[in-house]
């Protein structure tokens, strides 16, 4: 082998070497598939992009949203005038909240969003009502999410807001045919008595 020859192998070598970092740098730099460039590297190692994940995470979230439903309905249908629910709200994470209105209860996206948010989805039943320690229907308009689901009971202007958590025993409670959401605030003596929703 001559030298000149060595010298044409390395050259040829160290240029294919140079393009294909080039070609993967450009690659990533403008994002890959329309992607951002952080993106664009995650997608060149078959990592799931952002995008992919908060779809995956909205698409489960609905899907948990619809099995709620079916948790209220089955409370709401139960055949006891009195009795308590446990419905799952533990799957939502802090970027999401429900909203209640006097039709409907609503699934709201309120990641990256300063304003009301984005509607995943809704059903139709009236659960806008909180009871109060002496188990009085008082309005409710949101249930907030972080390592637990939660209401803030808004005060005057000079008194502080109010946080509760809803009640791990029961956190729906059916009166009469009416459901309303109860948080930890109502003491334990008051629904001792009262049976789980058959």
């Amino acid at each position: 082998m001559r030298k000149g020859d060595a010298f044409s192998v390395g050259s040829i070598a160290k240029i294919i070497l140079i393009v294909l970092i080039l070609f993967i740098i450009l690659s990533a730099l403008n994002g890959l598939y329309a992607q951002t460039f952080k993106d664009g590297i995650k997608k060149l190692f078959g990592e799931k992009t952002e995008q992919e994940i908060t779809h995956e995470q909205n698409t489960q979230t609905v899907k948990d949203f619809q099995a709620l439903e079916k948790q209220i309905k089955k409370c709401q249908n139960s055949k006891d005038a009195t009795c308590g629910c446990l419905v799952d709200l533990n799957r939502y994470k802090s970027n999401y909240k429900i909203e209640l209105t006097d039709k409907e209860t609503k699934l709201i996206n309120i990641k990256n969003q300063e304003d009301s948010g984005i509607q995943m989805a809704s059903f139709d039943i009236k659960l806008n009502c909180i009871l109060d320690n002496n188990l009085k229907e008082t309005p409710l308009k949101t249930i907030n999410f972080d390592s637990k689901p939660f209401i803030i009971e808004e005060k005057w202007w000079i008194i502080k807001d109010s946080k509760y958590y809803l009640n791990e025993k029961f956190n729906l409670l059916k009166i009469n045919s009416r459901l309303c959401w109860m948080t930890d605030r109502v003491s334990k003596d008051k629904i001792k008595t009262i049976k789980e929703c058959q």
